[in-house]
């Protein structure tokens, strides 16, 4: 899901319900499992970061839950 923060004030604050322990920042990533929110990038880890370095976060993220699913799935 993608939400302007500038542009749409409601899906906006629809969307940041479902992470509100973590202070409002445009722009971010938020990753989310089944409605859980499992990591968070802000601001201060996009802005002024090239493209690389912010790809090479996404991709840790991604990593990191990646095979969480195919785990739970084997132990039932």
């Amino acid at each position: 899901v993608t939400v302007f923060a500038g542009q749409d004030k409601e899906a906006t604050a629809h969307a940041r319900d479902y992470f509100s322990e973590y202070p409002p920042s445009s722009p971010a990533f938020a990753y989310f499992v089944d409605g859980e929110i499992k990591a968070m990038i802000p601001r201060h880890r996009i802005e002024g970061r090239t493209k690389e370095q912010v790809a090479e976060d996404l991709k840790m993220v991604f990593e990191a839950f990646s095979g969480e699913k195919e785990e739970e799935k084997a132990a039932k």
